[in-house]
This record gives C-alpha cells, sequence and structure tokens, in this order.
C-alpha cells in the first residue's frame, strides 16, 4: 500500500471559504472523472459513477446551530490507468468550525494492489 497525507488550512477572501474549497475539489473531480460536474452535492451522503470505474462519494454533518461546525467528507477512487490491479483512493476532509472561518481540509491518498472491490462498492 502508498500513502501519503497532508492537512491544510484554506482561508478566501470572500464569505465563504467552505462552499469556495469544495468548488475546488468539484473543479478537480471534473478532470479527474473527465466530465463537468460543477453542480456535484456534496450534502447529506451521496454517491456517484463515472466512466472507466471512477467513483464519487461524499458524506456531510452539520449541527443544529447555523449549521456550524460543518464538516464534509470526500473520497474518489479509480483504477490505476498503467498498473493493472493497483486502486488510487483519495479521501477529502473539510471542517469549518463556524461561518466565515477558515476551512481544516485534510488529504490521504492511497495506493491498494490486488482485490479491493469493497472501495468501488
Amino acid at each position: 500500500m502508498l500513502v501519503d497525507a497532508n492537512r491544510l488550512f484554506l482561508t478566501t477572501d470572500d464569505d465563504d471559504p467552505l462552499e469556495r474549497s469544495l468548488n475546488a475539489v468539484r473543479a478537480w473531480l471534473s478532470i479527474k472523472c473527465r466530465v463537468p460536474i460543477e453542480d456535484l452535492v456534496f450534502s447529506d451522503e451521496a454517491s456517484y459513477a463515472f466512466a472507466e470505474s471512477r467513483r464519487v462519494e461524499a458524506w456531510s454533518t452539520s449541527t443544529d446551530f447555523a449549521k456550524h461546525p460543518q464538516v464534509n467528507a470526500i473520497r474518489f477512487s479509480h483504477p490505476d490507468a498503467s498498473v493493472r490491479g493497483r486502486l488510487w483512493v483519495t479521501e477529502i476532509g473539510m471542517r469549518q468550525l463556524e461561518p466565515g472561518g477558515h476551512v481544516e481540509a485534510s488529504i490521504l491518498l492511497q495506493g491498494f494492489r490486488g482485490h479491493h472491490t469493497e472501495l468501488l462498492i
């Protein structure tokens, strides 16, 4: 298994750093899935399948206090284009504790070899 992880703190000049950050993830996924997916919804629980076994799963949770803290989790998985049997999984987590506050993001990239069909379900 190959693993790489990063933790970032994201801020923007506009009023909604979380939505701006989620839009950046949507733009990246549009490139990776090779289709325009600007309207991809990351609220509640969602699952999307694309060509070439590319898959996006998303979860979101919030409290009853003006939707904060807001937490989003996104998983993108796809088979490796050049190594047969390798599966790449990127997991992105985002948390915003208060409206307009910075977004704490974590990005985890994992590469698996062998049978990991449970990640594609």
